[in-house]
């Protein structure tokens, strides 16, 4: 793995389809394959992070290297953690940039199971 990106995650980019009539929402894997990324337990990092800007609930935060393609937040993210895949939705982004490094901050919340 690269630095302090011990995980693997990978991109999905949201469509619509048209299935007899009625819109269908698919997800298809983008180029971002199981790349190498960082998956925080949100807490703090989303007040040093993202501010006032993110208004809505973050359950972790993901950052990679920033992707030289957008990533859209009608996206999702599927970390492969080694308790299996756990897929995450995108609520907010940030890219940062110091002398060293670019990176993506991804503010996500996965869905409560029943």
């Amino acid at each position: 793995m690269i630095g302090h990106y011990t995980e693997r995650v990978s991109v999905q980019e949201r469509t619509l389809t048209n299935n007899g009539g009625t819109p269908v929402e698919v997800y298809e894997t983008a180029d971002l394959y199981r790349v190498a990324a960082s998956v925080q337990t949100a807490g703090g990092v989303i007040e040093r992070v993202f501010g006032s800007q993110m208004q809505g609930e973050a359950s972790h935060v993901v950052t990679m290297a920033a992707p030289q393609e957008d990533v859209a937040l009608s996206s999702r993210v599927v970390w492969h953690s080694r308790h299996g895949d756990r897929t995450l939705a995108i609520v907010g982004k940030v890219l940062t940039q110091d002398a060293r490094k670019r990176e993506l901050v991804l503010a996500c919340l996965e869905p409560r199971t029943a």
